[in-house]
């Protein structure tokens, strides 16, 4: 079952992951509708969202890059495979069974953010050209 915008919680996410505009804005940006991603999956706890957390922080990953895995589509499929009642050690053994997903996932997705930004800056340019 997913979650409706309005019960996406912190939960087990420090507020550096949870608060960064990536999160807030996806959350925003459903508004009334369902969340994807982790987020939106009704088998979060608090030791789960810690412990991944933790595994991505670990792995060398940044606040925003697992922002950016939280709101994804593939974070989501990870965590259909995870039957109902599992263990915290069952958790851990999925992720680090995804791990490469993970971060294909999460560089994936970073690029397109990079070239998203480059993209406005361009637009913005043609509209505003600089003077001389």
């Amino acid at each position: 079952m997913v979650q409706k915008s309005e019960k996406v919680k912190q939960k087990g996410f420090s507020g550096d992951v949870f608060n960064t505009d990536i999160v807030q804005d996806y959350i925003e940006s459903c508004k009334g509708g369902y969340v994807g991603g982790y987020l939106g999956h009704d088998t979060r706890t608090i030791e789960r969202d810690a412990m991944l957390e933790a595994i991505l922080i670990y792995e060398g990953f940044t606040s925003d890059e697992i922002a950016v895995f939280l709101t994804h589509s593939e974070a989501r499929h990870i965590m259909n495979e995870l039957p109902r009642g599992s263990t915290i050690r069952m958790f851990a053994e999925l992720i680090k069974k995804h791990r490469k997903l993970i971060s294909k996932a999460i560089f994936v997705s970073m690029a397109e953010i990079q070239d998203e930004k480059r993209k406005k800056r361009q637009r913005a340019r043609i509209v505003h050209p600089r003077k001389k």
